[in-house]
């Protein structure tokens, strides 16, 4: 659980995202950053988790979210 916490806030600090905090208390792992925030799933299902959460993260980054 730690190696998927570190590559989430490795994904939005990739993309200029300032994080804030890291939730792991419910279902899925939350990341509060000063633009907003990102919900990564806790068990991802296949191996494109990764460009689907950066791309999300780059969205958010951007302002377009």
């Amino acid at each position: 659980m730690h190696k998927h916490r570190r590559e989430c806030v490795g994904i939005c600090t990739a993309v200029g995202l300032t994080v804030l905090e890291v939730d792991c208390s419910r279902r899925h792992l939350r990341i509060r950053c000063a633009e907003g925030n990102l919900t990564f799933p806790s068990t991802p299902g296949d191996a494109r988790w990764r460009q689907n959460m950066a791309s999300v993260a780059r969205r958010m980054a951007r302002g377009v979210l």
